[in-house]
């Protein structure tokens, strides 16, 4: 049974001017590992986004694991329009981190006629409103530039201290409000988690 040619054969073999079919097949076979290997190496660096398309946004979730998606029916928002809501979450109960992005569309909202001020105040009422449903308390609040738009971002801690406390960025466009929450991780984390978000439309 013939030997499979080693690379340097084969690279000897070229510099004497030809290639004979196994080490053809084998220079094939390299080709095709090295081709293999630098894809797996650029996505390690370069991981692919997850698109919302409802919802009109990408992410790169952690090891571009695809979320759990929960949705919320529609209901009225109190102001004679209605609100809905989708949640995408990645959880890793091993390592104790949430990555997750809120998304609820108002039909009576219009962010682009809101003022840098009024869209603070919204934005600053509603994860005030998280908050208080998740029995924890807000600190760190700063508003920000974020992808274009106004944000407001914040830390969020169990009043009890029993979970993990988690990073939040919130913000507006057109008829839906986003909130982008990590739990369990460190600043560097979030950011890098919040930075891959992009709107779609």
């Amino acid at each position: 049974m013939a030997s499979v040619p080693s690379f340097q054969d084969i690279v000897d073999n070229i510099k004497r001017g030809g290639l004979n079919a196994p080490m053809r097949v084998s220079l094939i076979f390299i080709l095709i590992c090295l081709v293999i290997g630098s894809y797996k190496a650029y996505r390690a660096i370069y991981p692919p986004p997850y698109f919302a398309k409802q919802d009109n946004f990408k992410i790169v979730f952690p090891d571009s694991v695809q979320p759990t998606i929960n949705k919320v029916a529609s209901t009225s928002d109190g102001s004679g329009g209605k609100e809905s809501s989708r949640i995408y979450s990645v959880l890793n109960q091993a390592l104790g981190t949430d990555y997750a992005v809120y998304v609820t569309t108002y039909t009576s909202l219009n962010a682009s006629s809101l003022s840098v001020t009024a869209t603070t105040i919204t934005l600053q009422d509603d994860i005030e409103q998280l908050a208080q449903n998740d029995s924890s308390n807000l600190s760190n609040g700063k508003t920000i530039s974020f992808k274009g738009v106004t944000a407001v971002e914040a830390t969020m801690t169990p009043s009890d201290h029993s979970e993990a406390t988690t990073n939040l960025l919130a913000f507006l466009k057109n008829n839906d409000l986003y909130i982008i929450l990590g739990s369990g991780m460190d600043q560097s984390k979030f950011d890098s988690f919040s930075n891959s978000f992009n709107f779609t439309n």
